[in-house]
């Protein structure tokens, strides 16, 4: 090897070297070199798809899954709400104009009905930041997250959502059921837990104070 180069190093070697780390901050890390570009997305058959973030996790697809779902819980409470995005990815639909919003970004189509929407997601250095300690939320929005969570960590996660829900609160979520289309660039399937509606079920009932508001599984 010519002086002065570095061997090539797996994600999984670099990973082993750091004593301490859970399997769950592995895989935030792996999914914020996707997100900062250093990291390519691959298909099916290996072939690189891009490294641009925007492109794989823009993060609108979850709120245009519950529109119509928060429309309603706004209207039950007579009152505007504050919303938690769990895993939000970029959140593209704050600043960009979407079909499903009437041509509007979120905040424009949610103008004073909305007392907070917090933006959270581990793995993009702008929103990796979670909510204080003790906060609770009218409602929890995760989509297309939980699939993504180590298996062993989902207990952890489904938890930390519980807390983050007031207890006269609602969760929104949708959950994957079948392998991704993309893979890392270790070709590791980027869905990490690929169950069944009846493992999700029970996850969620072992794990929520009260059944999710709407699931889509």
């Amino acid at each position: 090897m010519p002086p002065g180069t570095m061997p090539s190093v797996t994600y999984t070697e670099r990973s082993k070297k750091g004593s301490c780390m859970s399997k769950l901050q592995e895989y935030i890390q792996r999914y914020e070199r996707i997100h900062t570009g250093q990291d390519a997305v691959l298909d099916r058959n290996g072939r690189v798809m891009g490294q641009q973030s925007n492109y794989f996790f823009p993060g609108e697809k979850g709120l245009s899954f519950f529109v119509k779902d928060l429309e309603d819980i706004i209207k039950k409470k007579n009152r505007a709400i504050s919303v938690l995005d769990y895993g939000c990815g970029l959140a593209v639909h704050t600043y960009k104009k979407e079909k499903f919003l009437n041509n509007l970004t979120s905040p424009s189509y949610f103008r004073g009905k909305l007392q907070c929407y917090y933006l959270y997601d581990p793995c993009v250095p702008h929103y990796n930041q979670k909510p204080t300690k003790g906060s609770q939320f009218d409602v929890v929005l995760c989509t297309d997250v939980l699939e993504h969570i180590p298996k062993e960590s989902i207990d952890e996660v489904l938890q930390e959502i519980n807390e983050y829900t007031k207890p006269d609160g609602e969760i929104l979520l949708s959950i994957s059921t079948i392998p991704a289309i993309k893979h890392f660039a270790d070709g590791t399937n980027l869905h990490v837990t690929v169950e069944g509606k009846e493992w999700w079920d029970q996850k969620l009932k072992e794990n929520l104070s009260k059944p999710p508001y709407k699931v889509k599984i």
